[in-house]
């Protein structure tokens, strides 16, 4: 409860953004799968399940931020400290849940990217490398240390963000 109200203002941001960065996923998502597409060939369903993956991750990630953002609101109020505690690890739990869909993007589209040469190979192997820290984090569930739910979520996210963003700039450079 202490964190939610020393950092309510800092957390009703965070919600806010998270769900406005939604708006450029979109065209992002689709082009990320046009270009893994076109590494693929003749079958081209990895390309397809990225992009799918990235949409329906986010999709399930505003709500979750939402209920955070929420529960920065409430915690100067009427929030119970029990129920604050509950809810938070709801939410970490819920990040921990869509872990699975961003190492299927990782996964997917590092599968096609592999098969490329020079930049992209080596990007396909960070993707794999994204995917198995998302793997061990949606596993965590010590009860405390790094693989307690909401530790290790945050450097597979920052993996996974790290390997999209290095696509994105990819993606800018060859057009």
């Amino acid at each position: 409860m202490e964190y939610l109200t020393d950092n309510r203002t800092v957390s009703m941001i965070q919600a806010s953004v998270t769900a406005l960065l939604a708006i450029p996923l979109l065209p992002f998502a689709i082009t990320f799968g046009q270009r893994i597409r076109l590494l693929e060939g003749e079958h081209p369903i990895l390309g397809t399940a990225s992009a799918a993956g990235l949409l329906v991750a986010w999709a399930a990630a505003v709500p979750f931020m939402m209920v955070f953002g929420g529960l920065a609101w409430l915690a100067n109020g009427s929030l119970e400290e029990s129920d604050a505690r509950n809810l938070f690890l709801l939410v970490n739990i819920g990040y921990g849940g869509m872990l699975a869909l961003w190492a299927g993007v990782a996964i997917f589209s590092g599968l096609a990217l592999i098969s490329a040469q020079g930049v992209d190979r080596w990007l396909g192997w960070f993707g794999f490398l994204a995917a198995l820290m998302c793997a061990v984090a949606a596993f965590g569930w010590a009860s405390s240390g790094l693989l307690s739910p909401g530790m290790a979520i945050f450097p597979a996210y920052l993996a996974v963000s790290a390997y999209l963003l290095a696509n994105a700039i990819l993606m800018v450079r060859m057009k």
